[in-house]
């Protein structure tokens, strides 16, 4: 892999809590400059700014279900009120609401928490064997 010099004005060494910062902003993780996604959830291989191997750390299944994990205990609570508190309120009602909610929440933070999830990665290290 070739070595790229660091952008002026970066730090040499970053903090897990920057990383992730820059991860769910869907920016490289390791100069903040650069974007991570090329398009809605593939991965930009190589950083363009710093020249990070972003493609070599693993996604597939943290942030599926860490997406999933955080929209169900936004989206359930109120479901359950809704349903304990106005019973009459038809089945048909309470899909046309809360459909639109999860897919819309699920479609909105899958990016940001994979870009999160990357973040992580790389802070640690963990690579794709």
């Amino acid at each position: 892999m070739t070595q790229y010099p660091l952008p002026t004005g970066l730090q040499a060494t970053t903090t897990v809590w920057q990383k992730l910062w820059r991860g769910l902003q869907r920016h490289c993780p390791n100069c903040g400059q650069g974007k991570l996604f090329k398009g809605y959830l593939k991965v930009e291989p190589i950083c363009a700014v710093c020249g990070q191997d972003n493609g070599q750390f693993p996604s597939d299944d943290a942030a599926p279900y860490f997406t999933i994990l955080l929209v169900g205990h936004l989206v359930a609570p109120f479901a359950i009120t809704m349903a304990v508190k106005w019973p009459t309120v038809s089945l048909w009602w309470q899909l046309g609401i809360f459909l639109p909610v999860t897919l819309g929440l699920t479609l909105g933070l899958l990016p940001l928490i994979k870009g999160g999830v990357i973040a992580v990665a790389s802070h640690f290290k963990v690579i794709r064997r």
